[in-house]
């Protein structure tokens, strides 16, 4: 530890950590709000918005990427079989982010049908499957 303390609360390490872990979840509240005045100037209500659906939507892509198969990789009783499990995920989730692009593709060919107000919208469809597969790519 950096200082010492005759505190009894910084002695035990149960609550040491607690503590650690309870200013590290502090901290992480403060900081966005702090800089939320920063960041309202630099974009608009709009972008946020668009970050909100994207970041709603990243996790349920990996879902369907990985189909949940990379909780098997810790309860596998061999190497080999962990290692065959990450290459079927990998090969899966690659199939579907093609298959994603692919319905970009085609929606983005399609977009002067829609309204004027959803092209922000047909933005996610290009963001989400990659940042999806990045997920998907650093869980496994």
């Amino acid at each position: 530890m950096i200082f010492k303390s005759n505190f009894k609360i910084f002695k035990n390490p149960f609550l040491r950590d607690a503590l650690t872990i309870s200013v590290g979840t502090v901290l992480a509240q403060v900081v966005p709000l702090v800089l939320y005045p920063l960041l309202s100037r630099i974009y608009t209500p709009e972008d946020f918005g668009l970050l909100a659906i994207i970041l709603a939507v990243i996790p349920i892509l990996t879902i369907i990427y990985t189909g949940m198969y990379e909780g098997g990789i810790l309860i596998s009783e061999s190497k080999t079989e962990a290692a065959n499990l990450v290459v079927f995920i990998l090969y899966r989730s690659l199939l579907m982010f093609c298959i994603a692009l692919l319905l970009y593709f085609i929606v983005s060919h399609f977009k002067y049908l829609l309204p004027d107000d959803t092209h922000g919208i047909i933005k996610i469809f290009y963001v989400a499957p990659i940042c999806a597969l990045s997920l998907v790519f650093f869980n496994c």
